[in-house]
């Protein structure tokens, strides 16, 4: 894993300029690449471009970057891993287009000399983000994985481009105004992070999962930019049940997986594995610990809080596995030490708390491997969230009764005071579906009557990923209080199960799930490998239809199955713990003092952005117990904390 930087056609800017602020763009990667630098330019088409390097596979200098195809046309800088290079090699070296290099971006290059740029992405199987150079076209060429495993912003300023695998690595740039972008800050406190293209600063955007952005020089006063897609979840539409039978499905998945992970296992570095004792996880633990020659080495994370503990799982699993298992269990004091830190880990607002869990292991794993293996992606793939069920039930419902029918029934349970709720939930805690101390009845009852009200599957999903109301005034001001949704509509007989999934494929995995596990990892200078999101994985799970991934109203059928065929059903079959943290119990103790820091009312003001009274309100119904805020605040606390990082408060 490494860490990229670049610049193309910037004003203003001589040689010297030039090299030393691709050179400081690529310092505040460092991180990313602590083994080593590289640049590479040519002054006259004003390109700079810049590498740091994290060497995982092929340690020798061969594998130094930016790198040159062996015609001299092609340049690229390039950041991930492609897990079958060994094979596209050997089928290159058939095609009479080779390469003597042992090196993923040896191959890269020789790929797109024999094919071309779209063409060779279609071979590639892999995590990767990287810019290429045509010298003979003059064109820049900037390409994002599928799923957006890694990340790669750009920004047009100056005349030109500037691109790096981290947003903070552009603060070098000359030019860009660093300033929040309005919609982009309401789409993240609408859902906790920042979705889509636009980012939070004014002026630079992501390249989107599956696509290319290229800027070529139309002549020496103007440039064109384009931007294409080169793959989409709506390329693999669900097989109608009955093509194959369930059991040939199982055994398709399992032949699928074993080859994933093994082409992940492969690294000239120690490789170990994350290991929850939950479904995902430990699928990949057991298939790697099946084709591995020696123990595989497990990581697990506990806490002193039962609740949120699931060390024990783990241990039960790697005992049977036979793994090499490092369980560390982190107390409340260790795990709120690292809270301070996240606003300058985190180069945009992140307020999903599991943050803090995924650094934690991050920094276990590191100290034994530098390559590490995670379940990420089984529920999004194989049908793991409870909302997909949530969903599901509220579709059917929608096409059987009349609207006002669900409409008059939401109004009734508004009417009925919170107090009353809360009192119902005491008497009947089973009755809201969450854990004790979570979420309180009145909370939970406002949700039911909000989602009994909604017309579209859209607005399902929008709202049960929502954590401040969208456009909420309460939240930043009326200016900015309109976060625009997306208008996919849900259509006549569509299976809303499988639409969930796809949606989070597109929105939520690439920007909360890969957000988090990247800085996370990347922070201490671990790569982290998911093998569920291998492109064979994902394009199967992707077809199956529905009722392979559900039974008895648990999701993730298919993916147990494969499963229970190396470890008991009765460790692996149990309710579903998140990955989480006591954050609403933090708020009110531990970290009370440092939020109340940025909760002031003067701290609030700063920024100008932000409605203080609501939100000061919000903060003291939590501390006073009427109702867990936690989620809400959190958004708040890490948008200040970044504000402050970023010097913009």
């Amino acid at each position: 894993m490494c860490g990229i930087v670049g610049h193309y056609l910037l004003d203003r800017l001589c040689i010297d300029e030039a090299t030393g602020t691709t050179k400081r763009m690529a310092e505040r990667l460092r991180h990313r690449g602590p083994d080593g630098d590289g640049f590479w330019m040519d002054a006259t088409e004003r390109l700079y471009l810049g590498h740091r390097r994290l060497a995982v596979v092929d340690l020798s200098e061969q594998g130094r970057q930016p790198m040159m195809s062996a015609s001299g046309r092609y340049v690229v800088t390039f950041n991930g891993e492609i897990y079958n290079f060994e094979a596209l090699r050997a089928d290159l070296w058939k095609a009479g287009a080779g390469t003597n290099v042992r090196s993923d971006t040896a191959v890269l290059l020789a790929a797109i000399e024999h094919w071309g740029i779209c063409a060779a992405l279609s071979h590639l199987s892999g995590m990767f983000a990287f810019a290429v150079w045509d010298r003979r076209e003059r064109e820049l060429t900037l390409v994002r994985d599928r799923l957006g495993k890694k990340p790669l912003y750009y920004a047009l300023t100056g005349g030109g481009l500037a691109f790096a695998s981290e947003l903070r690595a552009l603060r070098e740039i000359p030019g860009i105004e660093w300033q929040v972008h309005p919609q982009a800050l309401a789409g993240y406190f609408g859902r906790g992070y920042v979705s889509g293209e636009q980012a939070i600063i004014r002026g630079v955007f992501k390249v989107a999962p599956g696509s290319l952005v290229t800027i070529r020089a139309a002549d020496r006063v103007t440039t064109d930019l384009i931007k294409s897609t080169y793959w989409s979840v709506s390329e693999y539409p669900q097989r109608s049940d009955g093509i194959v039978t369930y059991d040939q499905s199982v055994d398709e998945l399992e032949a699928i997986l074993r080859r994933a992970v093994a082409d992940r296992l492969v690294a000239d570095v120690p490789v170990g594995a994350f290991l929850s004792g939950g479904v995902d996880s430990s699928a990949i633990v057991a298939i790697a610990q099946s084709i591995a020659n020696r123990p595989v080495k497990t990581f697990t994370i506990g806490f002193d809080d039962p609740s949120f503990d699931e060390s024990g799982f783990a241990r039960d699993v790697a005992a049977i596995l036979g793994t090499e298992h490092t369980e560390v269990t982190v107390t409340d004091t260790e795990s709120r030490a690292i809270v301070p830190t996240l606003g300058a880990l985190f180069d945009e607002p992140f307020g999903d708390s599991s943050q803090i869990p995924t650094l934690l292991i991050s920094r276990i794993a590191r100290s034994a491997v530098t390559v590490a293996l995670s379940g990420d992606g089984g529920d999004e793939l194989f049908g793991g969230y409870s909302r997909y069920f949530i969903a599901e039930k509220l579709v059917r419902e929608m096409r059987r009764l009349p609207r006002f029918a669900g409409r008059w029934v939401a109004e009734i349970v508004r009417l009925v005071p919170g107090a009353l709720w809360n009192s119902i939930g005491v008497v009947a805690p089973g009755m809201f579906g969450s854990a004790p101390g979570t979420v309180r009845p009145a909370q939970q009852a406002l949700k039911l009557a909000n989602l009994m009200s909604m017309d579209s599957l859209d607005q399902v999903y929008c709202y049960l990923l929502q954590h401040w109301p969208v456009g909420a005034a309460c939240v930043f001001d009326d200016a900015l209080s309109s976060e625009a949704l997306s208008a996919t509509s849900m259509v006549p007989g569509q299976d809303a199960f499988d639409w969930m999934g796809r949606r989070d494929l597109r929105e939520y995995l690439p920007d909360d799930i890969l957000v988090k596990v990247d800085r996370a990892s990347m922070a201490v200078s671990l790569e982290v490998r998911a093998p569920l999101l291998d492109r064979e994985v994902v394009e199967f799970a992707l077809r199956l239809p529905t009722e392979a991934k559900v039974i008895g109203g648990r999701g993730k059928r298919i993916l147990r199955d494969v499963l229970y065929r190396y470890v008991p059903r009765e460790l692996i079959d149990r309710p579903k713990v998140g990955f989480g943290v006591p954050l609403d119990s933090w708020l009110r103790a531990g970290l009370r003092d440092w939020a109340e820091d940025l909760m002031s009312e003067a701290a609030l003001k700063e920024s100008g952005l932000l409605q203080v009274a609501s939100i000061r309100h919000v903060w003291q119904t939590h501390q006073a117990g009427r109702a867990n805020w936690g989620t809400r605040i959190w958004d708040v606390l890490m948008f200040q904390a970044w504000q402050r990082e970023q010097g913009l408060a």
